[in-house]
């Protein structure tokens, strides 16, 4: 909802791809229902993949920016060691995570690449577990280094269409569930001392998409108060 109340403020139009069953409430986009139009997608239904991107370019007619956004598939997972892994849950989503959003990135990439001006901006919104691992959390920690590596990669095999691809490394968002230990200790390492709002790491995709951007590609841009900079915990 952060993304689409940023980028429709700066006058795009948005395409919220997702699950039916996590559509949100319709007031919550009652204020940009001229700006943004929610199409389903199912990433563990890679057969229907190409099927949603055809479904946007029916409406809007090219894909300019896109963003991958896994965050809220990690907030409420279960903390389990290696040899308590669930496999097939590690199997799910990981399948839907990377193999899916290798694919739906696929079609709307074909889209920029094909077009006459050859542009467009990819980014992939991650956890800052996927470079700063954090024990227990070994879905996070795949998809996310996955997407690190995507990130870097894409910026450098798309240049010859003139299309920039970024990460953005998010830390522990302000609608995570709070741990037992409280959030004085959970953020005491951190320079920042309090979760990322959601705004901000939204505002920062903005920046990542705009002209203002524009020699800025294959990189990842961390939004963690400053975990993945080292241990900031002061004695």
């Amino acid at each position: 909802l952060a993304l689409i109340q940023a980028f429709a403020d700066n006058g795009a139009k948005v395409a919220l791809c997702v699950k039916p069953e996590d559509r949100p409430d319709a007031a919550a986009l009652a204020n940009y229902s001229d700006r943004a139009a929610i199409f389903d997608l199912d990433l563990n239904h890679l057969d229907a993949v190409s099927e949603t991107v055809q479904n946007v370019l029916a409406q809007y007619g090219h894909i300019d920016i896109l963003i991958n956004n896994p965050m809220g598939a990690f907030a409420n997972q279960a903390r389990v060691s290696l040899h308590e892994m669930d496999l097939d849950a590690f199997t799910r989503e990981t399948d839907a995570w990377l193999k899916g959003i290798m694919r739906f990135s696929k079609y709307c990439a074909k889209d920029m690449a094909e077009r006459p001006e050859n542009s467009g901006v990819i980014l992939n919104i991650f956890s800052v577990r996927g470079m700063t691992a954090v024990a227990n959390e070994s879905i996070a920690v795949a998809v996310s280094a996955g997407l690190h590596g995507l990130s870097k990669m894409w910026g450098v095999e798309m240049r010859d269409y003139h299309i920039r691809a970024n990460g953005i490394a998010v830390g522990v968002l302000e609608d995570e569930p709070s741990l037992p230990c409280g959030d004085a200790v959970r953020f005491s390492h951190g320079n920042i001392k309090r979760p990322c709002k959601a705004e901000e790491a939204a505002n920062t995709a903005v920046f990542l998409a705009s002209d203002a951007a524009s020699y800025i590609t294959g990189t990842v841009v961390t939004v963690d108060g400053g975990i993945s900079a080292g241990y900031a915990r002061s004695f």
